[in-house]
């Protein structure tokens, strides 16, 4: 599973902030980070990249809450969920393009789209005076051995969905606490 865990008040974890307290203020605390576990998936669907929307209906929240530990996962169970929320390649934790080399067959087949026109399909070029010439031909299909591919920006929807949320849900558990607590500091 790709996602988060949430890590409330000053980098404790939960289990141990919450030990020893009444459960009343346990329970409350389990439900105000559940809130916020759901504010964060609405946002992070809003924000997910969408082609087939399979990413964007896989985001979910789990809630796992016992007297001693209250913890929230906000994730997805979609391979490329990573890649997307971080980038490949030259944008990626690595850092620099990576090479495609073709897995069960002798060479890589495919339909160059850089250079088509969209609405035809047809090969673009730049001529010597820089103006820009459809062909009358269609895409031609490419083979090779291998690729270097660049590799993909990041697109992240899941982190920014949690980082706008952290300073709130840290903010209503001190709230919370005031509350449950008048006199502590």
């Amino acid at each position: 599973m790709i996602g988060f865990r949430l890590t409330v008040t000053n980098g404790k974890k939960i289990e141990e902030w919450a030990a020893g307290l009444p459960d009343d203020f346990a329970r409350r605390a389990a439900l105000l980070v559940g809130a916020h576990a759901l504010t964060v998936e609405r946002e992070a669907k809003q924000a997910a990249p969408v082609a087939s929307g399979v990413l964007k209906s896989s985001i979910h929240t789990q809630m796992q809450y016992d007297p001693d530990r209250t913890a929230a996962r906000i994730g997805t169970k979609v391979h490329y969920a990573p890649y997307l929320e971080m980038g490949t390649g030259r944008w990626g934790p690595r850092g620099r393009p990576y090479e495609i080399t073709p897995k069960r067959k002798r060479a890589l087949a495919f339909v160059a789209r850089a250079g088509t026109q969209l609405s035809t399909g047809r090969p673009m070029y730049r001529s010597r005076t820089g103006r820009l010439v459809v062909t009358r031909r269609r895409a031609a299909r490419t083979v090779v051995r291998r690729v270097i591919h660049p590799g993909i920006r990041p697109r992240p929807y899941l982190y920014p969905a949690l980082e706008r949320s952290r300073p709130k849900l840290r903010a209503d558990l001190h709230k919370l606490g005031d509350l449950m607590f008048p006199g502590r500091k």
